[in-house]
């Protein structure tokens, strides 16, 4: 069953194949499944060196933009104002949870989106 799967892959075919199919046809299938993969072979093998040849010529391959499935972003929360008590004399301690609140706000914000950044970057193909 050597290549037998790349030719599924391109024709659409039973896996295995089915058991009436006779010796002959089964060995013109291996064949063709051969001939099919030197081919692809043969094409990835021109095209990478013809690449080499270029890239050492000065030329760069273009940008090529993925295919993704899309995620859905979650929304981040707006930045909260900051309301002092109004006495000046816990100002400090206001402005101090004030600021400990956007850290903590801000790290839990990043983590979901470093969440979902990472599940778009598995779902796209580049």
């Amino acid at each position: 069953m050597r290549y037998f799967l790349l030719i599924c892959l391109l024709w659409g075919c039973q896996y295995p194949p089915a058991s009436n199919m006779s010796f002959q046809s089964r060995q013109a299938l291996f064949e063709a499944a051969d001939e099919a993969n030197w081919q692809l072979m043969y094409q990835f093998a021109y095209t990478q060196s013809l690449s080499t040849y270029a890239k050492s010529l000065g030329w760069s391959p273009p940008l090529v933009s993925p295919i993704c499935r899309s995620v859905p972003w979650p929304e981040l929360k707006e930045m909260p104002l900051f309301k002092p008590s109004g006495n000046p004399r816990v100002f400090e301690q206001d402005l101090t949870d004030y600021i400990k609140s956007l850290r903590q706000q801000y790290n839990q914000g990043r983590g979901d989106l470093q969440t979902y950044a990472g599940l778009q970057s598995y779902m796209c193909v580049y």
